[in-house]
């Protein structure tokens, strides 16, 4: 797990002036403004059977001129996404010929969108973000053959094989001679063919490379160089524009024997430099490679935070792969500010203590400190009447094996539905029923974030109970409620 940054430059949900439709065109103002927000929809056309598109560039969306409405005429475009969310977002522009109310995509748009022709969907107008960098340093491509190229019986004549060395070779499969392609002649064509435009990481587009159409795929994309990502806590880009100072990177498709190869090939030169991260191995021998400023907090791991030299610094800690996952998003929240707001589960609070304890954390250690006080103070014996009083006002409090759950606050979620709970399991001892509804045991996890306390043991005998739990079961439970307190038994007074 390599801990990165804030994502920079991903999302802005703003967006240009959308026009609405209707007798009297485009409105304007207050009224544009609410469309924008709530989305338009578009029924999904094919831009191929659109006669006008021929005057539209690749790559490009069209709709009826009458449809948008942009804050700068001068340049009538814009950027649009699915309401729903989408990373790929695309470039449109008024075409005449397209229906009012459809969008005229191409096969790549509705692929990278994940819709097909003649389906509507609503559509957001988006905008870049002005407060972070959004145009991209860096984008690496793959490239393989959109398919094989025909060979014609004149080029095949023109092969160096022989018929007589063809003889025999029935049984294998006719080659297709390589293609070849200049990378710094498709570099220029993707310069040229996506300026301008937004892509993202997984999109994919096809260009036509000297007659041979190819598949190009976004497998990265930068907002900031490398030297500069090394420097950052958190790091995260999987899309933004590409300028004229956006270095562009080809590389072959890997896992395709597709008879492709290229030529002049830009390689993408690496930072090499490692000296700000530390080299974790935890007990278990996993391997997390964690920047140093996120390690700040851990006071155990000092030495390795402070070390000066050229390389990156090593560290095993006694800590298991899991439970050290847990502490690096704890460090991600406090280093976002958000570590008031982090939630730990309640069955983890021991591990990520010991944890805390372990590696020096002294702001993990007074969460979770902070948890079991939390825990233990609202845990207490209630009579049966108690109980009984809190159903009668409103509350769902269940009885396992004597312990009191508090489930009112999750009884919407609960997987069985709202209503069986109240039916069957309220003023009784429903052991019975958690061991016939929850055959896994995962739920029994779910106890401790539930668990305010038990019973009195004077008023045991008193609670009804439909069935009691099988032996194996009640040992399982046992064994994942060990944090229950033992109830006390009630104190005798003795007369002289």
């Amino acid at each position: 797990m390599v801990v990165g940054k804030l994502a920079r430059g991903a999302i802005s949900l703003t967006g240009n002036i959308f026009g609405r439709r209707g007798g009297g065109g485009v409105e304007k103002g207050e009224q544009a403004d609410e469309v924008v927000l709530e989305g338009v929809s578009l029924r999904i056309i094919s831009k191929a059977k659109i006669p006008e598109a021929a005057t539209l560039a690749p790559g490009l969306v069209g709709v009826n001129p009458e449809e948008i409405t942009l804050a700068h005429h001068i340049n009538p475009t814009c950027f649009m996404y699915l309401k729903d969310g989408s990373d790929c977002v695309i470039k449109v522009q008024g075409m005449p010929g397209v229906p009012l109310g459809y969008i005229a995509l191409e096969e790549a748009h509705m692929y990278n969108l994940r819709v097909g022709e003649d389906i509507q969907r609503a559509f957001k107008v988006f905008l870049p973000p002005t407060d972070s960098p959004f145009t991209l340093t860096d984008v690496t491509f793959e490239v393989r053959l959109r398919s094989r190229p025909h060979v014609s019986d004149e080029d095949r004549s023109r092969s160096h094989v022989s018929d007589e060395d063809r003889e025999g070779d029935e049984d294998k499969e006719e080659s297709t001679p390589e293609v070849t392609v200049d990378v710094s002649e498709l570099t220029h064509i993707v310069n040229k063919s996506l300026f301008g435009r937004i892509v993202a990481v997984g999109e994919t587009m096809p260009m036509d490379y000297m007659g041979t159409e190819v598949l190009l795929r976004v497998v990265s994309t930068n907002n900031v160089d490398q030297d500069e990502q090394a420097d950052l806590v958190f790091y995260h880009c999987y899309r933004g524009m590409v300028t004229a100072d956006t270095q562009v990177y080809i590389e072959r498709a890997t896992g395709l024997d597709q008879g492709l190869a290229l030529t002049n090939a830009k390689i993408k030169a690496g930072t090499g430099r490692t000296n700000h991260l530390v080299h974790i191995t935890t007990c278990d021998e996993e391997w997390f490679p964690v920047k140093k400023r996120l390690l700040r907090a851990c006071i155990a791991l000092t030495k390795q935070v402070q070390d000066k030299s050229d390389h990156a610094s090593e560290v095993t800690v006694q800590v298991d792969c899991l439970t050290f996952d847990r502490v690096l998003l704890f460090l991600e929240a406090e280093a976002l500010g958000r570590a008031k707001d982090f939630n730990v589960d309640i069955n983890q609070v021991e591990l990520l203590l010991a944890a805390a304890l372990h590696l020096g954390c002294r702001p993990l250690e007074d969460l979770c400190r902070k948890m079991k006080g939390d825990f233990a103070n609202r845990i207490r014996e209630y009579s049966f009447d108690e109980v009984k009083q809190a159903n009668d006002a409103g509350q769902f409090w269940i009885l396992v094996d004597f312990m009191v759950l508090d489930v009112t606050r999750w009884l919407p979620e609960h997987p069985g539905g709202k209503s069986i709970i109240p039916k069957q399991a309220l003023n009784l001892d429903a052991t019975c029923f958690f061991e016939l509804y929850h055959v896994s045991r995962e739920s029994f996890m779910y106890l401790k974030q539930f668990y305010i306390g038990e019973v009195q043991l004077k008023d045991r005998p008193f609670v009804p109970s439909a069935t009691p739990g099988s032996a194996e079961f009640m040992q399982q439970l046992r064994q994942y409620t060990s944090f229950r307190v033992q109830a006390k038994a009630p104190k005798v007074l003795k007369s002289f």
